[in-house]
């Protein structure tokens, strides 16, 4: 069977987001390439929207993304209920000032935490939070976003990387 381009580039796409979710992959991990090809594109869009900003990362992982807005940024916080994926953002990031990691599930978080963020991002976070969460989650968000602040929220489209609907949402109770 002959493959066009796009369905070529859909194709690996999958393959590599199948690989990184099947192994836990620390993004720090992947060859330059990869990891460029899979978080660089998004994470370039946003950037200049981070500059001299307080930025909220909700779901960082193991840190990559908010390490890059770090580059740009005032300060940014990463939040992630994963231990193992907080102790390797903290330990590849440890020497930068205005960069902290958090081991906290999102919703605790929000709940507890006073500080207003000129910018709060989510990508590929909200899809594994339950349903009935998710109101929750966007009404903290917008309580706890400065009031000309942004919204930063990406998931994936089911159509184009499938295997999304497998993966089960975290119950958050």
């Amino acid at each position: 069977m002959k493959m066009d381009l796009f369905n070529y580039i859909r194709h690996k796409v999958n393959e590599i987001w199948r690989s990184l979710h099947r192994e836990n992959v620390d993004p720090s991990e992947l060859p330059d390439t990869i990891r460029r090809g899979v978080y660089w594109t998004r994470d370039q869009t946003y950037l200049p929207f981070v500059e001299n900003k307080e930025v909220l990362e909700l779901g960082c992982g193991y840190g990559y993304t908010a390490f890059l807005f770090s580059k740009k940024a005032k300060s940014v916080i990463g939040v992630d209920i994963d231990n193992k994926a907080i102790e390797k953002a903290r330990s590849n990031y440890r020497n930068i000032s205005n960069l902290n990691f958090i081991r906290e599930d999102a919703l605790t978080f929000l709940q507890r935490n006073s500080t207003k963020f000129d910018v709060i991002a989510l990508f590929e976070f909200i899809e594994h939070i339950d349903a009935m969460k998710q109101k929750e989650l966007i009404r903290r968000i917008h309580d706890a976003l400065k009031p000309e602040g942004q919204l930063f929220l990406s998931t994936p489209n089911g159509k184009f990387v499938p295997f999304y609907r497998k993966i089960p949402s975290i119950n958050m109770n």
